[in-house]
């Protein structure tokens, strides 16, 4: 079970009644030594417990600050390992900024990654691999479109 001490929850809950905007709330939270550490469990957990907390009709300021860490953890261990971001984990209704949250956490993700294929040092290839699901952009050493046989 994930958890977080006392004094833990009552800083992300002071995150979120000070802050005033969802960038503001985002911003704090990415450099938040809990949320770092949350990001390192397993995204099954996270949406676990993210879910079990966000259920009650009534949330206190420590249920908020606890379910905007634990959705800002998700994104963030999914831009550390690259993955795509897809849909919303959560529906939008349930936190009032979890839409822009997440939405600025898939935007502030690497968009390409970059391999150099070496199948001829004398016409090196780039493969670019795009996030959107989309065929990779193969491009030659000037930077125009290529083929690979």
């Amino acid at each position: 079970m994930i958890t977080a001490s006392p004094a833990e929850r009552d800083a992300l809950a002071e995150a979120v009644v000070v802050a005033n905007t969802s960038a503001s709330l985002l911003n704090w939270l990415q450099r938040n030594s809990t949320v770092q550490r949350l990001s390192e469990e397993s995204e099954d957990s996270l949406l676990d417990e993210l879910h079990r907390v966000i259920r009650p009709n009534r949330r206190t300021d420590v249920e908020l600050g606890w379910a905007y860490s634990l959705l800002v953890a998700i994104g963030v261990r999914r831009r550390a390992r690259c993955e795509l971001f897809g849909s919303l984990p959560i529906d939008s209704a349930l936190l009032q900024w979890a839409s822009a949250i997440w939405n600025k956490l898939e935007r502030s993700a690497s968009p390409t990654r970059r391999v150099v294929l070496t199948g001829n040092v004398d016409n090196p290839v780039t493969k670019i691999h795009h996030d959107s699901g989309a065929s990779p952009t193969v491009l030659n050493q000037y930077g125009k479109p290529a083929r690979i046989n």
